[in-house]
């Protein structure tokens, strides 16, 4: 291996530990492993190591990104999340560049085996070819729909999606072993992205959390990929463009709300590029977008694909034709003022929520059972939620 390349990989490995996204000398010896430059043919070479980028490499004609290498301390907190040993079989969903299999190979060993499942054929094709030019062996790349799983293959130790579901599909569950592990990044709710660590377990008792992150990826696509939840607003970056610090970057808004169907996401669109009403915001709680995102029917996310960081979080009211976010130390109400008035005392009243003392467990849907906490209906598994009142 070259010494630059060797410099790089180093210093990506030292980031990661020094953030403890890293954590085991297992997960370590696989980034250190693997150049992530192969995998990203046409990226400059510094730009391929840094440890908290995310790298899109295909879109939409929208400007949305539909696959992308995901920032490498994501990567590595899913990994430490899976839990992955020598000898394992792995199951993940969506290939990407194929960098996240190499990495699984490195730690599932010789003895082990991983399949990765991906919905387009270019990507699957490309991840194959990167696959080659590191000279990872041990990985199966198919093209398929994920959401079926590899039946042919299973039972499996683990099963990581490295794309965003809104469910969890019934052939993971089952051809996940009792006691094995589930990594996969879940919308939630408008702007609650998690990545959760289930553990199978038995006798059909579901899918139960051991730990979970914040995260952003690129939505799973085909027929399972739930209801629409994105839009983008133009009206919005125009604004947003306006008050930005370094407004010649290039970047596109989004806002995420529950069932984006063209008519609320007109309605949506129309507020935001209208007449506004600007009040500052009480001081926010640690973790208060959480609980409104998990308390509020009707939450809403703004978030700008191109400048780190920056989102407004805030409440959407279709029946009445009110939007109201929160952006910085303000709050931008548009149309009537329901959902400026609901979003204050929201504020007002909310208490601390700390991700780490929530508690989800994924059980077959049944829309008539009575579950304590908070429940998001699926098709196939309802998420129950608790630890809000803690």
């Amino acid at each position: 291996m070259e010494r630059t390349t060797r410099r790089h990989l180093d210093r990506l490995v030292t980031e990661l530990r020094a953030d403890l996204c890293i954590v085991s000398a297992e997960v370590a010896g696989a980034f250190g492993a693997v150049p992530r430059h192969l995998f990203l043919p046409g990226v400059p070479l510094a730009r391929s190591y840094v440890s908290d980028q995310a790298i899109a490499t295909h879109f939409e004609k929208n400007g949305i990104s539909v696959s992308s290498s995901s920032a490498p301390n994501i990567m590595a907190v899913m990994l430490e999340q899976l839990a992955v040993h020598p000898g394992h079989h792995v199951l993940e969903i969506g290939a990407g560049t194929g960098y996240n299999a190499a990495l699984l190979a490195h730690l599932v060993g010789p003895t082990g085996a991983v399949v990765s499942i991906d919905l387009d054929p270019q990507i699957t094709a490309e991840a194959i070819d990167h696959l080659a030019r590191a000279g990872t062996t041990g990985v199966e790349v198919m093209a398929g729909d994920g959401w079926l799983g590899a039946p042919d293959h299973a039972g499996f130790d683990r099963i990581i999606a490295t794309v965003e579901v809104w469910d969890i599909s019934p052939h993971w569950e089952s051809q996940l072993r009792d006691g094995g592990i589930l990594v996969a990044p879940l919308w939630l709710r408008p702007g609650l992205s998690v990545v959760i660590a289930f553990e199978k377990a038995p006798e059909g008792a579901g899918l139960v959390s051991r730990s979970m992150h914040y995260c952003g990826f690129v939505p799973f696509r085909g027929p399972h990929a739930g209801p629409p939840r994105r839009v983008v607003v133009r009206g919005w970056a125009d604004r947003a463009k306006e008050r930005a610090e370094e407004s010649e970057v290039e970047s596109t808004w989004v806002a995420e709300l529950d069932d984006a169907t063209t008519e609320r996401s007109e309605l949506l669109a129309g507020l935001a590029e209208g007449p506004r009403q600007t009040t500052p915001a009480p001081p926010p709680v640690v973790g208060w977008n959480t609980r409104l995102a998990l308390e509020e029917p009707d939450s809403v996310t703004f978030f700008d694909t191109g400048t780190k960081g920056h989102s407004a979080v805030g409440l959407f009211d279709a029946e009445t034709g009110s939007l109201a976010l929160v952006d910085g130390t303000s709050i931008i109400g548009f149309g009537e003022d329901t959902s400026r008035q609901r979003l204050v005392a929201s504020l007002e009243r909310a208490r601390p929520c700390a991700l780490e003392s929530l508690g989800i467990t994924a059980l077959p849907h049944d829309p008539t059972a009575q579950r304590d906490g908070v429940v998001l209906h699926r098709p196939n598994f309802d998420l129950v939620i608790t630890g809000l009142d803690r």
